[in-house]
C-alpha cells in the first residue's frame, strides 16, 4: 500500500537527516518507523504466546498447597509484619 502525505518542511528536514545519520533513504526510514508502529500497535493478545504448563516442575516445588482467605486474614492480622 502507498500513500500520498504532505509533511511540514521542518518534519521533512528532519527525516532527511535522521536517515542520513543511519544511512538510509527516507522512504526507508518511514517504511520502517510505520512498520515498527504496526507491531507495536497489534493487540498483545493476537502476538504469539508459547509456554509449557507447568512452568516449574513439580518435582523441583514439591506440592504447593492452595491459599485460602482464612490463610490471608492469618497473615495479615499478625503484628509483626514479617511475613
Amino acid at each position: 500500500m502507498e500513500a500520498t502525505v504532505q509533511l511540514p518542511e521542518a518534519l521533512v528536514s528532519r527525516l532527511e537527516r535522521l536517515a542520513e545519520q543511519e544511512g538510509a533513504s527516507i522512504s526507508g526510514l518511514i517504511q520502517r518507523l510505520v512498520a515498527d508502529h504496526e507491531q507495536r500497535a497489534r493487540p498483545v493478545a493476537s502476538r504469539k504466546r508459547d509456554a509449557r504448563l507447568p512452568l516449574i516442575d513439580k518435582e523441583k516445588t514439591g506440592v504447593v498447597l492452595p491459599v485460602t482467605g482464612a490463610d490471608l486474614d492469618e497473615m495479615f492480622a499478625c503484628e509483626d509484619r514479617s511475613f
